[in-house]
């Protein structure tokens, strides 16, 4: 994985003398942070995913290297799902409409699912 740090902090700190080490890092940060807003280099569609019967766990099979953030929408079927808080979620069985992101980056469901669905991203 790149580190900005060790690439760019020397020149950054050449340039700008007597600039202290941690607003330098911080600069930079905050920089290639707003760069991917800017040019949605972050963004990740998912493939195909299965739904499984009976699980609200849904595995979104990133690519290596990377974790969830923020989601901007859900879908399951043809219908969008509502992002809720994790302490909403439901045991019960049915039909999902809303979804939260769990601590180890997969998709939670507010309900689990009656039947198995594979799911186009």
């Amino acid at each position: 994985m790149l580190d900005l740090n060790e690439l760019l902090l020397g020149d950054v700190l050449l340039a700008a003398p007597g600039c202290p080490d941690v607003t330098a890092e911080r600069a930079l940060a905050r920089s290639a942070r707003q760069f991917c807003m800017d040019t949605h280099a972050w963004r990740h569609t998912s493939t195909e995913l299965v739904v499984v019967k009976g699980f609200r766990e849904v595995d979104l099979e990133l690519p290596r290297d990377t974790s969830i953030v923020r989601l901007f929408w859900v879908t399951l079927g043809m219908y969008p799902l509502t992002g809720v808080s994790a302490s909403k979620l439901s045991d019960q069985e049915g039909s999902a409409k809303g979804y939260a992101l769990g601590h180890d980056g997969k998709l939670l469901l507010d309900r689990r699912p009656p039947e198995t669905i594979t799911q186009g991203g």
